[in-house]
């Protein structure tokens, strides 16, 4: 059991200090906070049995395993929301990022906001296309689309008008 337990330490302990090391050596704060959550979890966890092991009773098992199980319901969290405020708070991709997947997304949803700020300022008491001030669901990259800019049609919420004042044809 010693032994058992000593390698888990052991491998907890190299996990951990390999999520620092990315966290001081990778380009942005994305990837920061990938290895944050990813690597010290998963180190976490490999100390919490480890632990366990030396420790030897079951009160303990079951108090380090609640403790780990919270480590990996929290940590994916936690790290989806950092990066989720460094998005928008506008922090830089690094070089080597290729796709910025939410861009697409944001566009839909300025696109959306901009209509209906100019909806509210012809006084109408809602956004258009809604009824109750919610945005509508913005459209997938796999969807078709439209050549003018605004949303296409869905079939799970509000449709909202297009730039030309004509309504959606549906597809």
């Amino acid at each position: 059991m010693t032994i058992a337990a000593s390698v888990f330490l052991l491998v907890g302990a190299t996990l951990t200090l390999l999520a620092g090391v990315g966290i001081l050596r990778f380009p942005d704060v994305f990837t920061r906070a990938n290895a944050a959550t990813k690597a010290a979890g998963l180190g976490i966890a490999f100390l919490l049995l480890g632990a366990g092991l030396w420790i030897g009773t079951w009160e303990a098992g079951v108090k380090l395993g609640l403790a780990a199980v919270l480590q990996f319901i929290t940590a994916p969290i936690s790290g989806h929301v950092m990066g989720r405020a460094a998005y928008r708070s506008g922090a830089p991709l690094a070089p080597i990022t290729h796709l910025d997947d939410l861009a697409l997304q944001h566009e839909h949803q300025a696109a959306y906001a901009r209509r209906a700020d100019e909806a509210r300022a012809q006084g109408h008491a809602e956004p258009p296309g809604t009824t109750d001030g919610t945005v509508p669901p913005t459209a997938d990259r796999e969807s078709p689309g439209t050549t003018d800019g605004s949303t296409p049609p869905t079939t799970d919420g509000p449709v909202p008008p297009t730039t030309d004042g004509e309504p959606p044809q549906p597809t």
